[in-house]
């Protein structure tokens, strides 16, 4: 029987510590091997330069970094970009419970077919209660979905194969060709064949 050559088995001693430093670079963990494990896990995933997301295993994978953005600065920063803060998004943004971060996020889409109605809470509930511990998810912040809404376009969503993306706190939804940001966006505009279920997998201290 023939013995399976190793895939690293021509790459030098050199490359393979730039790889590992690359991925403790990248994911911000400093014992390498640590960070070799959880790439192996599949808790990271690293992008195409040219595309900012990547798909694996049934999910679309992205990253998005805060900097310390005030919610009513978020207002000013949405709407400079063209995108609809709503009434109620406003309020949310504006009040006290609003806690802006520094941090690197790392998101998970999960395609789900059918469109949104009124059971989306059950829906994206199920999921987080079956699927939590398994992928290690929680649910976005605010801040977040206003960090989605700005780093992909209504292009990108269409791209991704989805009519838009959503959590339970918040929704970001193409409606009529413009951005919008909503805290629910249910009778809208059409029901989409297949929407985004929005989670956090893990984030990276600054």
């Amino acid at each position: 029987m023939l013995k399976k050559e190793f895939a690293s088995s021509k790459i030098e001693a050199g490359e393979l510590n730039v790889i590992v430093e690359n991925i403790m670079r990248q994911t911000g963990i400093r014992n390498p091997a640590e960070a070799v494990r959880q790439f192996n896990a599949g808790r990271w995933v690293f992008f195409n330069p040219h595309r900012y997301w990547q798909e694996h295993a049934g999910f679309i994978y992205l990253n998005v970094t805060s900097d310390g953005t005030t919610g009513p600065e978020w207002i000013t920063r949405l709407e400079q970009n063209d995108c609809f803060v709503s009434r109620k998004v406003r309020r949310l943004l504006c009040s006290d419970d609003f806690k802006p971060t520094s941090n690197t996020y790392n998101i998970a889409i999960f395609r789900v077919n059918g469109g949104i109605d009124s059971d989306l809470n059950a829906v994206l509930g199920t999921f987080l209660g079956t699927f939590m511990d398994v992928y290690k998810l929680s649910e976005p912040s605010l801040e977040i979905t206003c960090l989605i809404r700005e780093k992909v376009s209504n292009d990108d969503i269409k791209n991704m194969g989805l009519s838009s993306i959503s959590s339970r706190v918040t929704g970001v939804v193409r409606i009529g060709g413009k951005d919008y940001l909503s805290f629910n966006f249910v009778g809208a505009g059409p029901k989409p064949d297949c929407y985004g279920a929005v989670f956090v997998v893990s984030q990276v201290q600054k």
